[in-house]
């Protein structure tokens, strides 16, 4: 009795993919980085946004700060200010009352850091004082400051409000 023993068929035995597995393999990461590609725009985008609305926000606390922290304690003084036009701006008023000063800085950071270009424009600081309270005399106790900042953007208008109560007391 003889064993015969027969050659191994040509590529048997041998590891490795086939051209089949390499294909399935290359569509399926395609598939995957073509998802991952089209949300990269909108995340970008996304940033974008967050990063002027903390502008924004950084913008409006800033004129609270101001509005709280002017020496004349006068908050009506500011009520109706809109940096487009000038003339809303209250006049400087001796060495405690630095309106016009404090909001041509305003002006300019909102100019500033919410800059034309990149499809942003009308960057826009306004400010709202009412009265909330008053006491029998007449005399204000709480007052409400309202500061909004706005600007477009791609044809997006965007803003940002902040209010807060200033007490008399």
């Amino acid at each position: 009795m003889t064993l015969r023993t027969t050659p191994h068929a040509a590529g048997s035995g041998q590891t490795g993919f086939t051209i089949l597995e390499l294909l399935v393999a290359s569509v399926i990461m395609i598939v995957a980085l073509l998802g991952i590609a089209t949300v990269l725009p909108t995340a970008d985008m996304t940033i974008h946004q967050s990063g002027q609305m903390t502008k924004a926000i950084s913008l409006a606390q800033e004129m609270i700060e101001a509005v709280r922290n002017d020496s004349a304690n006068d908050p009506e003084l500011y009520d109706g200010v809109n940096t487009t036009n000038s003339s809303t701006f209250p006049p400087d008023v001796g060495t405690t009352f630095f309106g016009t000063t404090t909001l041509n800085k305003w002006k300019n950071d909102i100019n500033l850091v919410l800059a034309p270009g990149a499809g942003i424009t009308n960057g826009v600081g306004t400010i709202d004082v009412s009265i909330v309270t008053s006491n029998t005399a007449g005399a204000t106790i709480l007052r409400k400051v309202t500061v909004t900042v706005s600007w477009t953007e791609r044809g997006r208008n965007s803003s940002v409000v902040l209010s807060s109560l200033l007490s008399a007391l």
